[in-house]
């Protein structure tokens, strides 16, 4: 079931299947980096979509999102194989079919990761909470207690442009091309920073919060 023939043509009749299968191989490329129950309950769940019962009542999860871009995708590529040459990017690294097909729905998991991580549900959140979680003194351009906690971490100079690159509002392909590196390589240096800082400060409450489906 989860072999992709590179040198099959991409037809209405397999695209589908070939779609899942990229999904797949995006989500497993995220989940030695991004350990959760939530995570690992999309990727279980386009498991149980994908083999799912021939039934029109059966309910899509979350997880077949991904399948789903994939399709779109590939979609566009009638007639070419997933092993055929797209372009070439700035470093002459030959883009294929499927090499773009994985960066497409990879961008879409990190964008979910990253709306999943910043959101909190406010009906679990207290007034005292709050209070401790921010400080309402302190003014948007002092950004004091954010370069102290930096010096502390001690973190290289890639790390520290990834994370002004996070801190910017940026998602991590858009950070990936500002700093010409490649959208896991920001996954992993994000993924040590919040290592590095739970090792010295506690969990912050945001968190700490278990987000509502």
């Amino acid at each position: 079931m989860y072999k992709i023939h590179l040198s099959e043509t991409i037809t209405s009749e397999n695209v589908k299947y070939f779609g899942e299968m990229m999904a797949i191989c995006a989500m497993k490329g995220f989940m030695k980096y991004t350990a959760g129950p939530d995570f690992d309950k999309l990727y279980k769940g386009l498991i149980a979509d994908i083999m799912r019962p021939n039934k029109p009542k059966h309910t899509f999860s979350d997880g077949y999102d991904f399948a789903q871009t994939a399709i779109a995708f590939l979609c566009e590529h009638y007639g070419k194989r997933l092993n055929d040459e797209l372009r070439t990017d700035k470093r002459g690294k030959v883009i294929t079919v499927k090499r773009d097909c994985l960066r497409t729905v990879s961008r879409v998991i990190s964008r979910y990761l990253t709306n999943n991580y910043r959101s909190v549900c406010i009906d679990e959140v207290s007034a005292p909470e709050l209070a401790v979680a921010f400080d309402w003194e302190q003014t948007d351009d002092d950004y004091t207690t954010v370069d102290r906690i930096i010096r502390i971490l001690g973190l290289t100079d890639r790390q520290r442009d990834a994370l002004i690159c996070r801190m910017n509002g940026m998602s991590y392909p858009e950070a990936a091309r500002m700093l010409s590196m490649g959208t896991t390589t920001v996954f992993d240096l994000i993924a040590k920073i919040r290592k590095i800082y739970l090792s010295v400060f506690s969990e912050p409450i945001w968190r700490t919060r278990r987000i509502e489906q």
